[in-house]
């Protein structure tokens, strides 16, 4: 490994895991002959941003032959998360207590460097979930093994949540992408403050949705008893103003009728014919 050109970090990562190797059942072999773990190297492996251990060991398989219990192995990312399963176990082990009091760090979206960042595991958040904690990620157009990434500054320690391009180079959409996790320390408190952030972020924001829901369903309840109240005193009223023009129509009706009763109603002796000869007029 001396041969490559590697970032300090990621070198102290190869050295553990080319260690873990063989104590784990895995065998290298080289045109069928079998090596051993410590004489293998890739003189022209250069270190990727992200997803560096994956990328390590596809250039293994690419170059080598890998086996496990006299079978091939082609699987990178069974080997990867076999070997980090691995780790958190042992380091799991060596941790010291975590102190009772609860540590309240501050947390920065958008403004720290995470180049020196190396993956340290997939998580199970949602994009949903992401989102409505950190609003939304970085887009990087042009960069061929990922395309989202929110940078997270945990107190004074950086992380990256990004996702990564499938075996066959293309992407998963947002909403369905799986999320993987960066930082420059394993298992460190920032880190678990992170994940612990996110859960109930979400959580309190969804309880405040709900609420929101509530308030609003509220609302809208008021308003239609409002609208309601208002409608039935527009048809009252409409109501009265029809009846009270029926009344006038109604009684108009009944003088005409009374009055064509009269009239109809006179004896013969009042039907008087008149003949304009027998008028007088005098100037």
């Amino acid at each position: 490994m001396s041969c490559m050109n590697l970032s300090e970090n990621f070198e102290k990562e190869l050295d553990k895991f080319i260690a873990w190797l063989p104590l784990n059942g895995y065998k290298i072999k080289e045109s069928g002959n079998e090596l051993e773990w410590k004489d293998t190297f890739l003189s022209n492996f250069k270190e990727p941003v992200r997803n560096k251990l994956e990328s390590y060991i596809k250039e293994l398989i690419t170059k080598y032959v890998i086996t496990k219990v006299n079978e091939e192995v082609n699987d990178v990312k069974f080997i990867a998360n076999e070997f980090r399963q691995s780790k958190k176990k042992n380091t799991g082990m060596k941790k010291r207590a975590i102190k009772n009091e609860k540590k309240n760090y501050k947390i920065v979206v958008g403004k720290c460097d995470t180049i020196d960042t190396f993956y340290l595991d997939t998580l199970d958040f949602k994009t949903i979930e992401l989102f409505e904690v950190f609003g939304g990620p970085h887009f990087f157009k042009y960069e061929e093994k990922y395309q989202y990434e929110w940078k997270i500054l945990v107190g004074k320690k950086p992380f990256s949540i990004y996702n990564w391009r499938r075996e066959d180079g293309s992407f998963d959409e947002f909403d369905l992408c799986e999320w993987h996790l960066g930082g420059i320390e394993e298992n460190s408190e920032e880190e678990k403050f992170l994940r612990e952030y996110i859960k109930s972020s979400y959580k309190e924001l969804q309880k405040k949705g709900e609420k929101e829901i509530e308030v609003e369903e509220k609302v809208e309840e008021k308003v239609e008893e409002k609208v309601e109240e208002k409608v039935e005193e527009k048809v009252e009223e409409k109501v009265e103003e029809k009846v009270e023009e029926k009344v006038e129509e109604k009684g108009e009706e009944k003088v005409e009728e009374d009055a064509e009763d009269e009239l109809v109603d006179l004896p013969e002796e009042f039907n008087i014919e008149i003949d304009v000869d027998d008028i007088n007029f005098e100037l």
